[in-house]
């Protein structure tokens, strides 16, 4: 009991401190959509990952694929291009947008497998992907220590794309396969897009699902009798800060 009445007057303590100084601790929209501007320009552009392979040993597919690397350009083009963040005690929100202007992969590959034990699969090539002018929108309220209301949004750039050459070590093959995931990756950005918001909901619902689940095994639970001298607590004080004001 003696421990929460503490804590209880060290907080209200803080907030009267944070409310004198709130002008000299805000920072401005522009020096935090700065700062994250200059962390991702700093990031390694491009950036190489690691040769890597894997073997698989199953009756559906059996075989390797190996990778001479996995290189990923335009990381650092990505811009913070809206930030709005508001904050008081113990309430805020925060609103970001994110634009990834492009961001290229190149993958360069050797693969030879059997499908179903039966069919055979095998290719030397690479593998390019562009992924263009993805905007990206959170939205976040902070109420306490909960998170409440997030929203996320969404929309992406129409030259996105996906191109595979040496399947099968035949040029001809490898076309084919590229005018189908043309088409349908075509497809599947104008479905994105046209139903962006309904997308943007689902999502921020299995999020904010996610979060609220999160919170709830953190919450400590507290006895009834504690909760009622919380409470006693929190009103004396509660009167003596509203007399100081």
């Amino acid at each position: 009991m003696k421990t929460i009445e503490v804590l209880y007057l060290g907080f209200l303590i803080c907030a009267v401190v944070q409310v004198a100084h709130s002008e000299e601790r805000l920072t401005s929209n522009d020096d935090i959509n700065n700062t994250i501007n200059a962390l991702i320009s700093s990031l390694p552009d491009p950036l190489d990952i690691a040769p890597f392979q894997f073997q698989l040993n199953n009756s559906i597919i059996n075989g390797s694929f190996v990778s001479s690397g996995l290189n990923i350009s335009g990381i650092n083009q990505t811009v913070a291009t809206y930030i709005d963040v508001h904050t008081a005690i113990l309430v805020g929100s925060y609103n970001v947008t994110f634009n990834l202007k492009g961001i290229d992969f190149v993958l360069n590959y050797t693969t030879d497998v059997l499908l179903g034990n039966l069919l055979p699969f095998f290719g030397n090539g690479s593998i390019k992907a562009r992924l263009d002018n993805l905007t990206i929108n959170i939205y976040v309220e902070n109420h306490l220590t909960k998170l409440r209301n997030i929203k996320v949004g969404f929309s992406v750039g129409e030259k996105t794309n996906f191109e595979i050459q040496g399947l099968m070590n035949n040029d001809y093959f490898s076309e084919l396969i590229n005018e189908l995931l043309s088409t349908y990756i075509s497809r599947g950005i104008d479905f994105l897009n046209t139903n962006k918001d309904t997308i943007g909901s689902v999502i921020s619902s299995i999020i904010q699902s996610i979060v609220d689940s999160i919170q709830d095994n953190l919450t400590l639970d507290i006895d009834h009798e504690n909760v009622e001298g919380f409470s006693r607590t929190k009103n004396i004080w509660q009167q003596q800060l509203h007399r100081l004001i």
